[in-house]
């Protein structure tokens, strides 16, 4: 127990977890994989097993074949899971009793359950390659289960409070808007102003449920969003290889102080330069905003330099974290006293 407390926070961690359960009954294969509803298991560690093992697993739809994925969806309780109880919960249950068990060569299987941040699952497998676990060897699996699951939490929490800080973040992020993808780009978890946010903002709608792990990188390469990104270790339990993603600037404004804020940029900024700040909160490029407003990108070039000397910012970044925290009521303005596209005939310098 000592060895695991002395790496809570730690990539070995639950590396040493898998030694000090294997420790208590006899097997002779492990594995360490990660849950998650919306995505294929992640094998973060094996004991004993071949990569091929590994790939044939990952490519036989184990969103299906897995009985113990299969179980642990249904009942994300943190539990020991036995064979025997895991089995009837698989949608083919053929192919894990007669084909996948026969190519690893075991007779019997036991898991461990550790729910981490949001939906997601930590799960410790043992396995036997002659007779089954016995009563007693689960019985004493059983027993030292709560001091694991204390464990696992402590380390959940240490690995929260790690992001938090390298984000330069308070104690919580909840009070700012801040996300947690996995690798595939899902969502693991979210903080209360997170989902306010992609209630009102496309950008954040879009990251949240459209875009890959890759494209939200690409998307933060680009410099239009107002957030930054911390990449995850391969071993991090709560999303390995994932990104946490986090506003850069103090969060959200009350409605009150937004609408205060609103119109006090309204009314500094001209009708055309009005158009230009609502399609870049809503991510349009300068060649996609000339497009749309039938002017030259040299004129929306310009007209982006007036404003940043109205509002006091220095580069299109700066622009969008200063106006993020109230874009849902700045948008609705500009919205409201938003012109029309001048006609053909009309110099696309008069505004």
């Amino acid at each position: 127990m000592s060895a695991a407390s002395c790496e809570i926070g730690e990539q070995g961690f639950h590396l040493r977890l898998l030694e000090l359960m294997g420790s208590l009954i006899p097997h002779e294969t492990g594995w360490i994989v990660r849950y998650s509803p919306g995505s294929d298991p992640d094998v973060l560690h094996t004991k004993q097993i071949s990569s091929n093992i590994v790939q044939y697993y990952l490519g036989a739809e184990p969103r299906s074949t897995d009985p113990y994925f299969c179980s642990w969806r249904s009942n994300r309780v943190a539990r020991v899971e036995t064979m025997e109880t895991a089995l009837p919960s698989a949608a083919d249950k053929n192919f894990y009793s007669l084909d996948f068990m026969k190519k690893m060569e075991f007779t019997d299987e036991l898991a461990i359950f550790l729910p981490s941040v949001g939906m997601s699952c930590l799960s410790l497998f043992f396995e036997r390659k002659a007779d089954r676990f016995t009563k007693a060897d689960i019985e004493r699996i059983e027993r030292f289960f709560p001091i694991v699951h204390g464990l696992h939490q402590a380390h959940t929490r240490t690995l929260m409070t790690a992001m938090y800080s390298a984000a330069h973040a308070p104690t919580s992020f909840q009070d700012r808007p801040a996300a947690i993808f996995d690798r595939h780009g899902k969502l693991v978890y979210s903080t209360p102003k997170w989902r306010q946010l992609a209630e009102t903002e496309v950008t954040v709608r879009n990251i949240e449920w459209s875009l890959s792990y890759d494209e939200i990188r690409q998307q933060l390469g680009g410099g239009t969003l107002p957030f930054k990104g911390i990449e995850l270790d391969c071993m991090n339990s709560i999303a390995p290889g994932g990104l946490l993603l986090h506003h850069v600037g103090d969060g959200l404004m009350d409605r009150e102080a937004g609408e205060r804020a609103s119109s006090s940029i309204v009314d500094q900024l001209t009708p055309r330069e009005r158009d230009i700040v609502a399609l870049t909160l809503d991510g349009f490029s300068t060649g996609a905003i000339a497009q749309r407003l039938k002017i030259s990108k040299g004129s929306v070039k310009n007209r982006r330099l007036r404003i940043y000397r109205k509002l006091e910012v220095s580069s299109e970044r700066e622009l969008v974290t200063t106006l993020m925290p109230f874009a849902n009521q700045l948008k609705c303005q500009l919205a409201s006293r938003r012109v029309r596209t001048l006609p053909c005939n009309v110099s696309e310098d008069e505004d």
